[in-house]
């Protein structure tokens, strides 16, 4: 039935939730899968003659049409069925071209590979702002220029912070989508960008006078805009591809 191949579809790919359209009780003998977005193949499949078509991002209307038609939608999100495909492919490569097979992006040893990455721009970020504090310079060293420095630091390593946070923030609960019309795209941009204008402005003197002054404020100012750029910005992306489809729809 829809309902148990529903159920065994949400089991094997791991997801979160998925949303259903359709008969549950009906007894399917032919599926249609398309891994990512498949909203614009659904007169495809129901030509084919698939009794449910298993993809991401549906509108609900297009949902709706379709279960009126016959045909089951089973929506299970966009990353959740892209993924098994990247793997398929990933696998493909390697039996082709072996050890001559690129790294490829989002393996799990390139994973681990960002991973150290960030930890190591941390790591020296945190250094560079430990020398710039407690070396001793010369006491000719022109103190503007070493205030700077220090300023520096701490937005360095806030940003280096926020990077790695958004990172495994992302990969382990967001994995945004990107995909919009222009318009949505150009709002998407706007309501991004006036957030981290305001918090790289606004929050300026509330934080200096919170830490009396003192630079690690420029460090959790500069840790908040990359934390917002890259994990509170994204969930908004979303809606915005599914604007773009019900608009288009």
């Amino acid at each position: 039935t829809a309902r148990a191949f529903a159920e065994h579809a949400k089991a094997v790919l791991g997801a979160q939730g998925a949303r259903f359209c359709g008969d549950l009780d009906k007894v399917i003998t032919r599926v249609a899968v398309n891994t990512g977005g498949g909203a614009s193949l659904c007169e495809s499949a129901a030509s084919l003659g698939a009794e449910l078509f298993l993809s991401g991002d549906f509108s609900y209307p297009q949902m709706r049409e379709y279960a009126q038609r016959g045909m089951c939608i089973l929506d299970i999100d966009h990353y959740t069925t892209e993924i098994i495909c990247r793997e398929l492919f990933e696998k493909m490569l390697h039996q082709a071209l072996g050890e001559a097979c690129p790294p490829l992006y989002l393996s799990e040893e390139n994973k681990n590979i960002m991973r150290i990455a960030l930890v190591s721009i941390t790591a020296l970020a945190l250094a560079y702002l430990g020398f710039v504090t407690f070396y001793k310079f010369p006491v000719d060293t022109d103190a503007d220029n070493l205030a700077n420095g220090i300023k520096n630091a701490y937005k360095m390593l806030g940003c280096t912070l926020g990077l790695f946070c958004a990172y495994e923030i992302d990969e382990r609960f967001i994995h945004f989508e990107t995909k919009a019309s222009w318009w949505a795209q150009l709002l998407k941009l706007i309501i991004g960008i006036v957030p981290i204008l305001l918090i790289k402005s606004g929050l300026k003197q509330p934080l200096y006078s919170l830490f009396d002054g003192h630079f690690v404020a420029d460090g959790i100012r500069y840790f908040l805009i990359v934390i917002f750029a890259g994990c509170i910005w994204p969930l908004t992306f979303k809606f915005f591809s599914n604007l773009s489809k019900e608009n288009k729809n």
